[in-house]
């Protein structure tokens, strides 16, 4: 499936009413057939227009072998007020075009942008592909009208005062689908900050091609990451991370940790040792009242496991615990005296434990993922290789602690049930992020 600009494609059809086109598939002279340059469920951009009454139509369409035909996909431009024509009986020319959306050329100052807008259409829209907007105070933009396929449109926020903040929200329901914003995250744009969007017809999305941003001010605030690799020196405390909002301490008496010689793609490894008495390890951890999961929360790591799992416990995301003892409240990988990884959501110590995502080898480095999806309902857990192969994922949707009074933490905890001092683990990244904007 593929979209096809081509040059002098040209057929006909006596196709009544709205529905697909029965095509003649025969070309006028000089002009070749939707057959010659379209596969099955091709698109391209067709007009109609009857030979004999005042009915055309534009639109985006999708192309049929069988037949052929020609779905009228998505009207842009009609004799029936921009709707789909019902065509009367009679020969229609249908031939492959460029509308004018596609190719609009002006800039747009809508009035100041005072509410959040759903399915943002300003007068002028359809022919502008700049829009220059101001706002009162931070808003949403949950989508944007106007969407054709390949049409780019760049949003500037020219707004001088510096709450003024617009946010382009992904996949928000509060607008139609075919307007709303696939991105990763949601979008903050400051004042004098941009994004390019262009839209994708085949899914029926906008998508961000490009954004200029300054990362000042709000920006960060608002869609906060944290990330450490662990480049400090060994013993170093919150020194490892590039944020210092985590916590590294021991547990029980006598755990260790060392630095280890960087490798490929792996600069700074920290190795984490127990000691000698039960449940004795280590924790990296914020403090365990830092995030309320409210939705659009990840987490990532990147670990290499113990060369022996025996008396090992190991859990990464976002965890409550400071002790080999469960959480209370989180949503975490675990593995547990062997290299079988699962996991776990809690909600005030009742737990929901998925099936096996993957099993780890000894001694062989791994990404763990922790996705909490933006209505907070589901946990995504996945694991990947170090080549970046993903090895498995499940999806927990019940016992998710998003209650008042179930904060939780961030990082990650590893203790040894046994009495010999034993290497736990290596670890070489850890992040968190908000892609849900904090407004």
């Amino acid at each position: 499936m593929a979209h096809i600009v081509a040059d002098r494609v040209k057929d006909t059809t006596t196709t009544t009413g709205t529905g697909s086109l029965t095509l003649a598939n025969s070309a006028p002279s000089s002009f070749q057939t939707f057959g010659a340059v379209c596969a099955n469920n091709d698109t391209c951009f067709y007009c109609i227009a009857h030979q004999a009454a005042n009915e055309w139509e534009v639109g985006f369409g999708t192309y049929a072998t069988t037949g052929p035909a020609l779905a009228r996909t998505t009207v842009i431009a009609s004799s029936n007020a921009g709707a789909a024509v019902n065509f009367s009986a009679g020969t229609k020319d249908v031939f492959i075009t460029s509308p004018a959306q596609t190719q609009t050329w002006g800039e747009l100052s809508p009035a100041q942008i005072t509410a959040n807008q759903n399915n943002y259409n300003p007068t002028g829209l359809a022919t502008a592909n700049m829009l220059r907007l101001t706002s009162d105070q931070t808003r949403k933009i949950t989508g944007l009208a106007g969407g054709v396929h390949g049409r780019k449109v760049e949003i500037l926020n020219v707004n001088t005062a510096q709450d003024g903040d617009l946010v382009l929200t992904f996949e928000d329901p509060a607008s139609t689908a075919a307007n709303r914003f696939a991105f990763e995250n949601d979008v903050v744009l400051e004042p004098t900050e941009g994004a390019v969007l262009t839209y994708d017809g085949l899914s029926a999305r906008w998508r961000c091609s490009a954004i200029r941003r300054r990362y000042t001010g709000t920006t960060f605030r608002h869609t906060p990451f944290y990330v450490t690799d662990f480049l400090g020196a060994g013993s170093a405390d919150t020194g490892e991370a590039s944020y210092a909002i985590w916590d590294t301490s021991l547990i029980g008496t006598g755990p260790t940790q060392s630095k280890i010689a960087s490798e490929a793609n792996h600069p700074g490894i920290l190795q984490l040792t127990s000691g000698t008495t039960a449940n004795s390890g280590w924790f990296i951890r914020t403090d365990t009242l830092a995030a309320l999961l409210a939705g659009g929360e990840i987490a990532e790591f990147v670990f290499k496991a113990p060369a022996v799992f025996t008396n090992t416990t190991g859990r990464f995301g976002f965890i409550d615990s400071a002790t080999s003892a469960d959480c209370v409240d989180g949503a975490y990988f675990e593995f547990s005296g062997s290299g079988v990884l699962v996991g776990k959501t809690s909600n005030n110590s009742t737990r929901t434990t998925s099936a096996t995502i993957a099993t780890m080898t000894a001694s062989t480095w791994y990404r763990l993922r922790v996705v909490v999806n933006r209505a907070a309902t589901a946990v995504d857990f996945s694991v990947f290789d170090d080549a970046g192969n993903q090895l498995g994922t499940v999806q927990n949707t019940a016992n998710i602690p998003t209650a008042t009074g179930r904060e939780t933490g961030h990082g990650m905890i590893l203790t040894n049930s046994g009495t010999a001092a034993t290497a736990m683990g290596q670890i070489d990244y850890m992040s968190i992020e908000w892609t849900r904007a904090l407004i």
